[in-house]
């Protein structure tokens, strides 16, 4: 199967140069469960959201919006 590094997630993670064990020790979550989302090989919870992005704003001290880790299908395109 074949990772969809594409993804919002890994963007930010690829242009922050961000740490994965620091990611998903400040969520807290299993580092499989957290590199489904990551890859795009599943669609996260809106609680799991809320976790993503809390830990994505410790690690980077940066105000992160949902919409940049995940495509919600909104018009806040980042991109």
């Amino acid at each position: 199967m074949a990772l969809h590094r594409d993804t919002r997630i890994e963007k930010l993670i690829q242009e922050r140069g961000l740490s994965i064990p620091k990611i998903v020790a400040a969520i807290p979550m299993h580092r499989s469960q957290f590199s489904r989302y990551r890859f795009g090989l599943t669609q996260a919870r809106e609680d799991n959201i809320r976790k993503i992005v809390r830990a994505f704003r410790e690690v980077t001290g940066e105000p992160i919006r949902a919409n940049q880790l995940f495509d919600l299908g909104d018009d806040d395109d980042p991109a």
